[in-house]
């Protein structure tokens, strides 16, 4: 499933690829600008699914045939409610859009670390991997995703990174789930984020997760204290006032710096070929 708001020649791009694929693609388009029902949108577009299974993509990424490998897993293992594959970062430059030079990156994020949460209880699974973001984009068995995303919508979340944390536990409070290290499902682009009107302050909608998973059975003291050390070391690692300083300082080598993926080895994927209408 697609969820689409504006950037229309994204739009095109990933449906190009999409229809490639052995899967059914549901396009949901929006407004070009976000907007405040976002999360409705999105949950009535899962409502309207009507296969076994399904998994989030935004219009900038590419999935891929090894999601299959996902849907025979969940075949065999009717306690875990996702699976996913690697999620891999690809770069394309000097355009955005049509390349058409190419890199990719072994890991789109370090939160996308594949990992079995196979643990027995719900406690052991959230306080395990409420960090993840790989399970985001998961193969999810759709009335899983129904369930999560209707509590979304309860939750009528205004931290964008929040909700992420929410999707990724209450998946974990339905049963178990997996990302393989050894084939990848989706690639992300790199540098292609927008802006989003969402609250920078957390902290409200921070007090509604934690009472919604304690209900669930999981320990409120431990997450509480496990989430806010994850923020802090978010803190540290991506808004560092040394790194910002050394950035002013020396705005030639953070140009290289941020744009490293152009020295790397260039690699040709499979839909890079379909950029040529793009370019």
């Amino acid at each position: 499933m697609l969820p689409a708001y504006g950037r229309s020649r994204f739009t095109e791009r990933c449906v190009d690829h999409l229809v490639k694929l052995p899967f059914r693609v549901q396009l949901d388009e929006g407004p070009r600008l976000l907007p405040f029902d976002y999360w409705a949108r999105i949950s009535e577009a899962v409502e309207r699914v009507s296969t076994p299974y399904a998994m989030l993509c935004d219009n900038d990424d590419f999935p891929t045939e090894d999601l299959g490998f996902c849907l025979g897993f969940l075949e065999r293992n009717p306690d875990y409610v996702c699976c996913s594959g690697r999620i891999q970062g690809v770069w394309l430059w000097p355009d955005q859009l049509a390349g058409p030079w190419s890199a990719v990156t072994a890991q789109y994020s370090p939160y996308d670390t594949p990992a079995d949460y196979g643990q027995v209880t719900v406690n052991e699974r959230v306080l395990a991997g409420f960090a993840n973001s790989w399970s985001y984009y998961a193969v999810y068995r759709t009335e899983v995703l129904r369930q999560i995303w209707r509590g979304v919508t309860a939750m009528n979340f205004t931290n964008l990174q929040v909700h992420e944390k929410f999707c990724a536990m209450r998946a974990l409070t339905l049963g178990k789930a997996k990302c393989f290290s050894t084939y990848t499902t989706l690639y992300r682009q790199h540098g292609t984020g927008s802006a989003t009107p969402w609250n920078s302050e957390p902290g409200i909608d921070f007090l509604k997760v934690l009472t919604v998973m304690e209900a669930e059975g999981v320990d409120k003291m431990e997450l509480r204290k496990r989430w806010a050390q994850w923020y802090v070391k978010r803190e540290r690692d991506f808004n560092n006032p040394v790194r910002k300083s050394l950035k002013a300082m020396f705005p030639k080598l953070a140009w290289y710096v941020q744009n490293r993926h152009r020295y790397l080895r260039h690699r040709s994927l499979p839909w890079t070929s379909a950029y040529d209408r793009w370019s």
